[in-house]
């Protein structure tokens, strides 16, 4: 189950948003819901979200400058901005962040569940890529001795033409 942070000021949107959507469905557990980026920034190492969803207009610490922090000290958590900002600037700067999303407000649930899926699916992906990878890890691991061996017979009896061979 993936771990989710809503960061808003506007206490209905956030606690509309923690209700409206079956979070549980779309196996996300919203484990924190802030009132702005300095408060979800102090409370992050202890809740460990996979995922952000944030206003970007805020006091404090905004939603950008949130995520500005975050790209740099938790590359691994993805952020999906919400704001009813349709500006080319706000879009920009979600661009220049590697934002997952950008939701406009009023927040329509099936945009946002549908970007919440798709970042879901993004992070499954690349959950699988690292597990075959860690399978691939072990598998050499397990072979490396027996490589080695083979090599060294073959070195003994002579099997090698010269050092390119042996290379």
């Amino acid at each position: 189950m993936y771990r989710l942070f809503i960061v808003d000021d506007n206490k209905y949107e956030r606690h509309g948003l923690r209700k409206s959507i079956d979070w549980e469905a779309l196996g996300i557990e919203v484990v924190g819901v802030f009132e702005n980026g300095a408060e979800a920034m102090a409370r992050i190492d202890e809740l460990a979200p996979h995922i952000i969803i944030t206003d970007i207009a805020m006091p404090v610490m905004n939603g950008i400058e949130m995520s500005e922090r975050i790209a740099k000290q938790y590359p691994e958590i993805k952020v999906i901005f919400i704001s009813c900002h349709s500006d080319f600037e706000f879009a920009k700067s979600a661009v220049d962040l590697g934002i997952h999303g950008y939701v406009l407000k009023p927040v329509i649930a099936d945009e946002l569940v549908d970007a919440v899926k798709k970042l879901v699916q993004e992070l499954e992906v690349g959950h699988l890529q690292r597990v075959e990878r860690e399978r691939m890890l072990q598998q050499v691991k397990t072979m490396l001795p027996l490589v080695q061996e083979q090599f060294f017979k073959e070195l003994l009896l002579g099997n090698f033409r010269d050092d390119a061979d042996i290379r």
